[in-house]
């Protein structure tokens, strides 16, 4: 997980925590502060998305731009529901003001009722949230299982190298023996020619011989 994706997890929570339990415990100034704090989250949250956009486009990492579609679609759900409570803290000032009648207890009601699926969605969108975390470590998890397994292919594809190294060297070596069992061959024929020869060689010489004394006998 890089630190850009760290950082936008902490605000994201920081968010969450702000909009589903502070801000309903506290009014008046304290909650514009709060719902303040919670939109500067919000600048940098964006920021830090924007700048994983110009890193995505320059990498064109699939992965990556899905972490960022649903970093990009929780800013927007939290833009959302803190516009929907400034409304709402606008509407308890002026029903402050106005003071208290039927018309306003009823906005009141309607103003709960508001603030209820308020809570409700926040709930859901910080449920979202762990279960995107979750899914991207088992994302992460897979992505250094599959690293790993190219790995050990890559070591693979080199012990095959070096085997057919090895068999070519083998190869060129029963080569090499061929060709000696050839010239030895050769020479072997030669030899048994030349014993031939020399046999007849040393016939003629014996029939010559034996020739010239059957010759000196006679005479």
């Amino acid at each position: 997980m890089s630190n850009e994706e760290q950082d936008l997890n902490i605000l994201f929570q920081e968010i969450s925590s702000i909009i589903s339990r502070n801000i309903y415990n506290v009014s008046g100034e304290k909650k514009k502060q709060l719902l303040n704090k919670a939109e500067d989250y919000l600048v940098e949250a964006q920021d830090i998305v924007n700048k994983l956009k110009k890193d995505s486009r320059k990498e064109n990492n699939v992965q990556l731009d899905n972490k960022i579609k649903n970093a990009q679609n929780n800013i927007n759900k939290f833009k959302s529901l803190l516009l929907q409570e400034k409304r709402n803290s606008r509407v308890n000032e002026r029903t402050q003001l106005l003071g208290e009648s039927s018309e306003n207890f009823d906005y009141n009601i309607s103003d709960m009722d508001q603030r209820e699926r308020l809570l409700y969605n926040t709930q859901r969108l910080y449920d979202m949230n762990s279960r995107f975390e979750d899914t991207k470590k088992i994302s992460e998890e897979a992505e250094q299982a599959g690293i790993d397994t190219l790995q050990m292919l890559h070591q693979q594809r080199q012990q095959l190298l070096r085997t057919n190294d090895v068999l070519n060297e083998a190869h060129d070596e029963v080569g090499q023996s061929g060709r000696y069992l050839s010239l030895l061959q050769k020479n072997e024929k030669i030899m048994k020619l030349l014993t031939i020869l020399l046999v007849v060689i040393i016939i003629l010489i014996l029939g010559v011989a034996i020739y010239l004394k059957a010759a000196s006998i006679l005479k």
